[in-house]
């Protein structure tokens, strides 16, 4: 009676492993990123909202789900498109997750700190900005800097006018009312 690896069993639990590894991988780097925000505990913090995480989060383990079972007994001509399709969807839950989990924006009374998986931490003092406007278009507040970049606030987050309102109580924004 030793392990056989041809048992469905077996087989099932085969599959199952790299889902149960990525969902390890991914609770092991929500747990750094937790730790990460409480070390930042005197600063004032953008952040997504509950509301948008946990469908993330939701989005990200079905879709993990659905990989799982793509290895199921179909005709060779599906499964290659089944895995194709897996990946893709995998990799936009995947980007969405990174985006909430990950972006973060804090500030200080001096300086704004941008954290993001897609590009390089930036800290931006108050005294580079230089204006700020809406973009209804793609649901966020950008804030133009003079040679930082352009720092973007989405709508579905948490902490925007406050950072907005601390840019106007520093003296940016001049001549600008809203």
């Amino acid at each position: 009676m030793g392990l056989s690896f041809d048992s469905e069993i077996t087989q099932s639990i085969l599959r199952a492993l790299p889902g149960a590894g990525a969902l390890l991988v991914l609770g092991l780097l929500s747990w750094f990123a937790r730790r990460e925000s409480l070390r930042n505990a005197g600063q004032k913090v953008f952040e997504y909202t509950t509301a948008i995480k946990i469908p993330a989060a939701l989005f990200l383990l079905t879709l993990c789900g659905v990989v799982v079972f793509v290895e199921a007994p179909w005709e060779a001509r599906d499964a290659g498109l089944g895995v194709i399709m897996g990946l893709v969807m995998n990799g936009m839950a995947l980007a969405l997750y990174f985006e909430v989990f990950f972006v973060r924006i804090t500030w200080d009374s001096e300086n704004i700190y941008t954290h993001s998986p897609w590009r390089r931490s930036r800290v931006v003092p108050f005294a580079a900005v230089k204006s700020w406007d809406v973009s209804h278009a793609m649901q966020w507040h950008r804030i133009h800097t003079e040679g930082h970049g352009t720092i973007r606030l989405p709508f579905l987050g948490r902490g925007a006018d406050q950072l907005l309102a601390d840019l106007r109580f520093a003296g940016q924004f001049r001549g600008l009312d809203s």
